[in-house]
């Protein structure tokens, strides 16, 4: 009999609070191997100027402590908007520092795009699916742009 627990548990950090990103989610069963589970919890940011973004970054480490606690593998920070106001320099620090404090590889939504630009990039194991899965559907661009991408310059 086969084991129904998930073999990877993707953490995901979603810029609105989770009742709104629920609503705003694609369909990750397109996506997503039958094993893998997304788990959200949201900033509940509330505009995206910098006060917002400052604001809603506040809750950042008590969103990746609860993350952790329910057994996250990987963890993404979402959201363009919020990465661009922060800054590369700050976003690497935060996604360090939450791999030091946790032992959980983070990552963002521009840093994944960053590393998808750049050919052979994408050596994740759900990173290689989705894009198996994507390019046999006839969508590599929807594969370059998958949030489990891993830099292995960092």
């Amino acid at each position: 009999m086969a084991s129904s627990e998930p073999r990877f548990r993707l953490g995901f950090i979603a810029p609105p609070a989770v009742g709104a990103e629920q609503a705003l989610r694609i369909n990750e069963e397109q996506l997503l191997p039958p094993d893998v589970v997304r788990i959200s919890v949201g900033l509940g940011i509330s505009d995206y100027t910098t006060a917002g973004v400052e604001e809603a970054i506040g809750r950042y480490w008590s969103l990746v402590d609860e993350l952790a606690a329910k057994g996250a593998n990987y963890i993404i920070l979402a959201g363009v908007p919020i990465s661009s106001q922060l800054g590369r320099e700050r976003v690497l620090r935060l996604l360090e520092e939450t791999k030091r404090r946790t032992g959980i590889t983070a990552d963002s939504t521009n840093e994944a795009m960053i590393a998808a630009m750049q050919p052979g990039r994408i050596t994740s194991p759900i990173g290689r699916s989705i894009s198996a899965r994507t390019t046999s559907s006839g969508s590599e661009i929807a594969a370059d742009q998958a949030c489990t991408v891993e830099r292995g310059s960092r």
